[in-house]
């Protein structure tokens, strides 16, 4: 009797424990099955199950990106050619990709049952391949295009892949090899291109991306791919929604915008999807998901134009009457600039005067509502800026405790907690400036530097100082 009761006590501790086994990637296809045309546009859980595949090289360390097309979850490592499919409760390995480092920020989707990788940064260039996987060959293959386009997300570039017109849209600026002192064709402005994966062939010319949405990437703080198009956050505009195949900007909710900062940061490590349902934030290991419906009444269409007209003729007309004018234009400019700038810092007083006057109590609020360590990384890059000196995205991990995790949550945890301070700063001090900003080093464009906002330093340096 006791030699029967230890084996069934042993057999339910047996199912108990396998219950009890979480295969995150059986819960991730349970979760993206409920919700048909996802599309996974952000892997912030990394936490995945590889078969070993044999290799002797030594795996870098670098994030890993999921796709989905309702047949098959397939896995991507950023920076080399690895393709990984699950099954057997596993993923393993396809391809037989030895060489890796190229292509950093490829951006990664599914067409039609087609595994694309297109464009990637590595070894101080920027590429503009458009591959793709062949899975009766398991090798990868280049198709031939009309254009070249440079891309790679997180770089130059911010994609949108829009399923029903089966074309890849890019926000980018031109990016030739670093390693060419002048770059001739290149251009400051922004610049939207449209690869059609049907003919494989992209736009003959550009667009301008209308400067008054974005002068520069930089500027573009926050982006998420919908349904209805692209969501983004600048420093200049409230958020925008760009509907690419219709050349239209609309304008998204403040309570919707709320709700899409209080949630995405609730369920920690989570894959972020979107589906004709909404946007979704899901962690496999809780088995717990936010879901956020953004319908057509959550947004308003703007008055801002999505792109401008480049003016062919106004380099022309400038040059033919340059050597008749330029003397008078050359006084008369010195005399208005003089006005111009002697008015601007009178303005700049007396806005900085009324911004102070009007925030002490806003101001007291925002201090509050910092966690310490938010007030912390405030006050390393504040000071660093008062030396003129950026601050490095390795500081900022000292200051986080981010220095032993991985690359990919060391980027996503630093994003999110700047974005976070941002978007108290704006609540409570200035809804129009981020307080916080970045831009690419010289020495490396992969690599960002930080340091508090010009426009705001006077006045947050009243405070700080004072605390």
């Amino acid at each position: 009797m006791k030699k029967t009761a230890c084996t069934f006590i042993s057999l339910l501790f047996v199912t108990l424990s396998l219950a009890n086994a979480i295969i995150p990637e059986i819960n991730i296809l349970k979760t993206l099955n409920k919700y048909p045309k996802s599309q996974i546009f952000k892997t912030n859980f990394q936490e995945f199950t590889i078969a070993k595949d044999g290799s002797s090289t030594v795996e870098p360390q670098t994030s890993m990106h999921l796709l989905w097309n309702e047949k098959k979850l397939l896995l991507l490592k950023n920076g080399t050619g690895k393709i990984y499919e699950f099954k057997n409760n596993a993923f393993s390995r396809l391809d037989q990709t030895v060489y890796q480092g190229s292509n950093f920020g490829a951006i990664n989707l599914i067409s039609k049952d087609t595994v694309y990788s297109i464009g990637g940064y590595g070894f101080w260039n920027t590429s503009g391949i458009v591959k793709f996987f062949n899975q009766a060959t398991n090798e990868w293959y280049m198709h031939q295009s009309n254009e070249y386009v440079p891309v790679a997300a997180g770089v130059n570039a911010i994609p949108y892949y829009d399923v029903k017109k089966n074309t890849l849209y890019v926000l980018y600026v031109f990016n030739g090899p670093e390693y060419i002192t002048t770059q001739k064709s290149a251009t400051n402005q922004i610049e939207i291109q449209a690869l059609d994966l049907n003919t494989k062939k992209w736009l003959n010319k550009p667009k301008i991306l209308n400067p008054n949405i974005a002068v520069q990437l930089s500027q573009i703080s926050n982006w998420v791919p919908t349904k209805h198009g692209l969501f983004i956050q600048t420093q200049q505009e409230p958020p925008l929604v760009i509907d690419f195949s219709n050349d239209e900007v609309k304008i998204l909710s403040e309570n919707k915008l709320i709700e899409y900062v209080q949630s995405k940061n609730k369920l920690g490590k989570t894959i972020e999807f979107y589906s004709d349902a909404g946007l979704h934030f899901y962690n496999p290991l809780m088995d717990s998901i936010i879901n956020i419906e953004i319908a057509p009444k959550d947004l308003s269409k703007s008055s801002i134009p999505l792109t401008i007209q480049k003016s062919e003729t106004s380099s022309e007309i400038i040059d033919t009457y340059h050597n008749s004018i330029i003397a008078s234009l050359a006084a008369f400019s010195f005399i208005l600039i003089s006005i111009i700038v002697f008015q601007h810092y009178k303005i700049k007083n007396k806005k900085y005067a009324l911004l102070i006057s009007k925030n002490n109590g806003s101001y007291s609020d925002f201090i509050n509502g910092l966690m310490p360590m938010e007030w912390d990384l405030i006050k390393m890059i504040y000071e660093n800026s008062l030396t003129n000196s950026k601050t490095t995205a390795e500081e900022i991990n000292k200051v986080l405790g981010l220095e032993s995790k991985p690359l990919k949550i060391q980027n996503n945890q630093r994003a999110d907690v700047i974005f976070t301070i941002n978007e108290k700063f704006k609540a409570k001090i200035n809804k129009e400036s981020d307080l916080i900003v970045r831009e690419r080093m010289e020495e490396d464009k992969r690599l960002f530097e930080y340091s508090i906002n010009k426009d705001v330093f006077k006045f947050i340096s009243r405070f700080i100082e004072n605390k």
